[in-house]
């Protein structure tokens, strides 16, 4: 047995009881007064018959009397002394009988007004009873109804469990949507990913620091571009068409304009659920297919297809119970064949609300490769608040329009303070939407679709890895060709000065050796002269100043020129050995840069397959 059950039997048991209690009361003082008045009513019927027989019996005994009299006065009636004694006898009885009933009526009436003392008594604590009952009813009626309103509260809420269940039952067996193709597509765009931000990026961040100014614009390559690539490529269903957002706060009337475009006035059109109760909980892209098919693309890349009804019924306060959506859902994709969809998709998002953070992320996560987003504001609201403006200036990149929704409320002066309100609001901020548009759901749908056919497709987030190609690493290895060029030069430069150096301190060393040799020829020529004799070894004193002179003629010019050369030599010989190191380090980054455009260029070709 449940718990309503249960809560239900307790409150039919105090009522029962309250009425059995009534009950009991009430038939108590009725049998009461009943057995009285049955009592009181037997008595005098029971005295009636006594007095009729008493009637009778004196009857009879005036009879025997007017004999006695016929019989004084010498008549011929004859009456026994035993009859008129058995008459007086009968009589005397029923008259003892008749006040003994009589006596007993009157006991019975004062017992009949102490009942009715006890009665009246009996109904004023009735009375009190019945009272108390009434309060206690309304109280258990009081009671009753919160426990219906509680119990109602826990079906509701018992019923949303069971949907979000339901939901990620749905979620969690869902078949995936996709071909073996797509998926290797998407792994091939996953690998591009991870190449360009674990392999080239740290190679051109570290190897490019000294020459970017004048070159590629890094950031575009190495920024959000990538990622909003990878996005865009893992998404067929928005390759080559004109991609639009409707963004803006809860409640604003997003997805009711996206069916106004949906529809274009079509009853007939297939339309996104939309109730009081329910609202975009999650981003949903819409786009023209030739069937109508309703997938979620979940966190690791996975088209799966849904049911309709599971679409239907998610809603903000199912997914409420569900904690970590993201984890199951990055968002949901839905086709529809329908012509005013053809070169064009939707993304319709959730509203942005401060106490919705992971609303607000979800959203982020995909807006910025649109090429237009379409800010909906609610006449009613009056402006933006900060928080959203806040969210516009930060993270809102793209051309920026602006629709003031539900303009049928209100009168047209009111929609023009609101309008130059919220102008004011952005210049003030210095941002500047592309258009303002007054929209509802009694305008004209030309007033939004003349903006959106205005808007132009931007091809360069699709072209990313192509522009990669062609541009940045053709650019990088002209700059790592010059760099080799201009290291090669200087290595050549600086062999033919290391050269230069070397033969200056060989000419040097040969000069000076060519001095030391002639003056050793000269001091042996002396010598010889004077071999036989007896101080032959010994100079004269001009003689000895001549050597000196050409020692430190030596020593004095031709060793510090030497030397100078040599230590110039050493230099040049340091500045070769750096120039040679500098160019095989050019050389390593260029041969390293020419695999990475190689692996990149394999890594595109098998994604284009």
């Amino acid at each position: 047995m449940n718990i309503t059950n249960i809560i239900l039997l307790t409150i039919g048991a105090a009522i029962l009881g309250g009425i059995i209690v009534f009950v009991v009361v009430k038939l108590m003082s009725r049998k009461n007064t009943q057995q009285n008045n049955i009592d009181k009513s037997s008595h005098k019927n029971e005295i009636e018959s006594l007095k009729q027989a008493l009637s009778e019996k004196e009857k009879a005994y005036s009879e025997l009397k007017e004999k006695l009299k016929t019989v004084e006065k010498g008549g011929n009636v004859t009456i026994t002394s035993d009859e008129e004694d058995r008459l007086k006898d009968e009589i005397s009885k029923a008259k003892e009988k008749i006040k003994k009933l009589e006596n007993e009526i009157e006991d019975l009436e004062d017992e009949c007004d102490d009942q009715k003392k006890k009665t009246k008594k009996i109904e004023a604590e009735k009375d009190e009873i019945i009272g108390q009952l009434e309060n206690k009813n309304k109280q258990i009626s009081s009671e009753l109804q919160e426990t219906k309103d509680t119990l109602n509260e826990a079906r509701e809420e018992i019923s949303l469990k069971k949907q979000s269940l339901s939901f990620v039952q749905e979620v969690m067996t869902a078949k995936r949507a996709d071909d073996k193709s797509y998926s290797e597509r998407i792994k091939a765009i996953r690998e591009i990913k991870d190449y360009i931000e674990e392999d080239l990026e740290p190679f051109v961040s570290k190897n490019f620091n000294d020459i970017r100014e004048g070159s590629a614009k890094w950031n575009d390559y190495f920024g959000p571009q990538l990622n909003e690539w990878a996005e865009i490529a893992s998404k067929h269903w928005v390759q080559g068409k004109v991609k639009i957002a409707f963004v803006g706060e809860f409640s604003a009337g997003k997805t009711s304009i996206v069916n106004r475009i949906l529809s274009q006035n079509d009853a007939s059109a297939q339309l996104l659920p939309v109730s009081t109760e329910a609202t975009t909980a999650i981003p949903t892209y819409i786009s023209g297919g030739i069937t109508t098919t309703y997938c979620l693309y979940s966190p690791d890349n996975i088209l799966k297809t849904i049911s309709k009804e599971t679409f239907s019924r998610v809603n903000k306060e199912v997914l409420n119970q569900v904690k970590g959506i993201s984890s199951l859902i990055q968002y949901f994709v839905m086709t529809y064949k329908n012509p005013n969809l053809n070169g064009m998709s939707i993304l319709d998002t959730p509203g942005f609300n401060s106490n919705d953070k992971e609303d607000s992320e979800r959203t982020l996560g995909v807006i910025n490769e649109c090429d237009a987003l379409f800010w909906v504001v609610d006449v009613n609201t009056g402006t933006i608040n900060r928080s959203s403006l806040a969210l516009i200036k930060e993270k809102l990149k793209k051309p920026l329009y602006v629709v003031i929704n539900k303009t049928d409320t209100k009168a047209e002066k009111e929609v023009e303070r609101v309008e130059q309100l919220i102008k004011q609001t952005f210049a003030r901020e210095g941002v500047v939407p592309k258009q303002y548009i007054r929209f509802s759901k009694t305008a004209q749908i030309d007033t939004i679709m003349n903006v959106v056919k205005s808007i132009r497709r931007s091809a360069d987030s699709e072209n990313y890895v192509n522009s990669l190609v062609n541009n940045l690493i053709p650019n990088c290895l002209s700059i790592l060709r010059e760099n080799v060029n201009r290291k090669n030069s200087e290595h050549s430069n600086a062999r033919k000065n290391c050269e230069w150096k070397e033969n200056s301190f060989y000419a040097g060393l040969k000069s000076m050796s060519n001095k030391c040799q002639d003056t050793i020829r000269e001091f042996c020529s002396h010598l010889k002269t004077r071999w036989f004799v007896e101080d032959k070894y010994k100079m004269s004193k001009s003689e000895g100043d001549r050597l000196v002179n050409v020692l430190e003629s030596i020593s004095n010019d031709d060793v510090p020129q030497v030397e100078k050369i040599f230590s110039e030599n050493v230099e040049a010989a340091k500045r070769l050995q750096k120039t040679h190191e500098d160019l095989s380090d050019c050389k390593a980054i260029l041969r390293e840069m020419e695999l990475h455009q190689s692996k990149l260029i394999g890594l595109i070709n098998k994604l284009n397959k």
